[in-house]
């Protein structure tokens, strides 16, 4: 695959180092909240403000860059116990959703307007095909598999996060 620029949002958390180390022959842009030196840039994020504005901020950044991507990866999440029965359960929703859906809508509107709507040529089996723009999400398949009353908002956030790449994402980009 002939990827030149990638966008990799959470790239320096453990999945995120691994990604852009293996990557990193190419130019690889970052989004944060903290730099990750293996990258070619960092976009970070300011801790003391919403997922919303973070993401609006990220936006703002790439706009003014100019840059059409190859590839947007997103490896950005976290995991929290808990069941609804605990009383802070809701608060534990809200974190999962900021950590593992909103870094997947993120994705979702820079790839509509800043992926390249072609990546470039491939020989396979002799013939030339065109290469299309490559958008990642990591996923969990344990809340699929069975329930997972003692890891509720995280298996809510994941589940929410699956549904909106699989069966809303595609339908409008």
């Amino acid at each position: 695959m002939s990827l030149k620029n990638i966008l990799c949002i959470g790239g320096n958390g453990a999945l995120g180092k691994s990604v852009i180390k293996a990557l990193s022959p190419h130019d690889i842009v970052n989004v944060d909240f903290s730099e990750n030196p293996n990258a070619s840039s960092n976009l970070i994020l300011d801790p003391s403000l919403t997922p919303q504005k973070n993401n609006l901020q990220v936006v703002k950044q790439i706009q003014k860059q100019k840059e059409l991507f190859d590839a947007i990866i997103v490896t950005a999440g976290s995991w929290v116990g808990g069941s609804i029965e605990e009383e802070n359960y809701l608060e534990k929703y809200d974190k999962m959703i900021a950590a593992n859906v909103m870094p997947c809508l993120l994705a979702g509107h820079l790839a509509c307007k800043y992926m390249n709507a072609q990546v470039g040529m491939n020989e396979q089996n002799g013939q030339k095909k065109q290469e299309k723009p490559l958008l990642v999400f990591t996923g969990a398949a344990a809340v699929f598999k069975e329930p997972q009353p003692t890891m509720l908002a995280y298996s809510l956030a994941k589940t929410a996060a699956v549904s909106y790449t699989h069966l809303t994402l595609p339908t409008i980009c």
